[in-house]
C-alpha cells in the first residue's frame, strides 16, 4: 500500500493481518476494485464500496468509474481512502489515474508518471507493480 497524494492509497488487496497498518494510515474508505467484495467480518470499521471488475480489455471501466471518483472525493475530506484491486497493479492503478486526471485536468499520461513515481515499489518490477490493461488505458485516453 502507498500513499499517493494527501489521503489517498493504492494497493493490493488488503488481509487482515494489515489492519494495524490501515490504522496508523488512518483509513476510513475502502474502494474494491475487484471480482469479490472484502470479508465482512474483518473490515466492517471502515466505509466500503465495491465495484464488480474483471481485469479485461474488454471491460467497460468507465461504465463504474464515475460513482468511484465520487466515493474517494466524498470519502477523502473524512480521513484516508486505499483504492485496491487484487494486486494493486491494473484495476486500481487506472481508477486512481482517473482520480489525477480529473484532479489536476492533465491527460493520461501525466496522470500516469505522477501516480507512478509516488509509488515506492515501482522501481523494481515496474511492468507487475504498475501496469493499467491495455482496454482501461484506451478508455482513458
Amino acid at each position: 500500500m502507498d500513499i499517493i497524494k494527501d489521503s489517498l492509497y493504492l494497493g493490493g488487496r488488503p488481509r487482515s493481518c494489515d489492519l494495524p497498518k490501515l490504522r496508523k494510515a488512518k483509513i476510513k474508505a475502502i474502494l474494491t476494485v475487484d471480482l469479490s467484495p472484502l470479508e465482512d467480518a474483518v473490515f466492517n470499521s471502515s466505509k466500503r464500496f465495491h465495484m464488480k471488475l474483471a481485469d479485461k480489455p474488454s471491460k467497460n471501466i468507465l461504465s463504474v468509474l464515475e460513482e468511484a471518483l465520487l466515493f474517494i472525493e466524498k470519502n477523502m475530506l473524512e480521513g484516508g481512502v486505499l483504492v485496491h484491486c487484487l494486486a494493486g497493479v491494473s484495476r486500481s492503478a487506472t481508477i486512481v489515474i482517473a482520480y489525477a486526471m480529473r484532479k489536476y485536468r492533465i491527460s493520461y499520461n501525466k496522470a500516469f508518471y505522477r501516480v507512478t513515481r509516488m509509488r515506492s515499489v515501482w522501481y523494481v518490477v515496474f511492468e507487475l507493480i504498475f501496469s493499467p490493461n491495455s482496454g482501461f488505458i484506451n478508455q482513458l485516453k
